[in-house]
């Protein structure tokens, strides 16, 4: 009995982790915002976003239009993966999505930061 009970907690743990390599596939899941900025001041301003957050920027492709980010382990969450996709509409237009998933899919606590996210953006934006 209890060695099922064991089982069962440690597999509940392995069932619905996020990774950064899920971080990629998540496109299409998240915030879009449109902004009125070349894709180049975009770029920089979501970079700034981040870092303003506290957000660890763990892979980034500005080819690409992809920045890849993630919290630490807290005392009330596992930390959560933050994906960013920019994409150019056009030479003065730039759409952001911001994708937060939990690292740890039963973590109730895990907080979504898409919001603060585009409002840091928009600041920049703004300087």
């Amino acid at each position: 009995m209890t060695r099922a009970l064991i089982i069962s907690i440690c597999f509940s743990f392995l069932v619905g982790c996020n990774t950064l390599s899920d971080a990629q596939k998540v496109e299409g899941q998240g915030k879009k915002v449109s902004y009125q900025a070349p894709f180049n001041k975009t770029w920089d301003a979501s970079v700034k976003a981040l870092s303003n957050l506290k957000l660890n920027v763990a892979k980034q492709d500005k080819n690409q239009g992809t920045i890849f980010a993630e919290t630490s382990l807290t005392f009330t969450s596992y930390g959560e993966i933050i994906s960013i996709f920019l994409k150019k509409q056009t030479e003065s237009i730039t759409t952001v999505e911001a994708v937060s998933k939990r690292k740890l899919e039963t973590n109730i606590f895990a907080k979504e930061w898409a919001d603060e996210i585009h409002l840091e953006i928009a600041k920049e934006l703004k300087k």
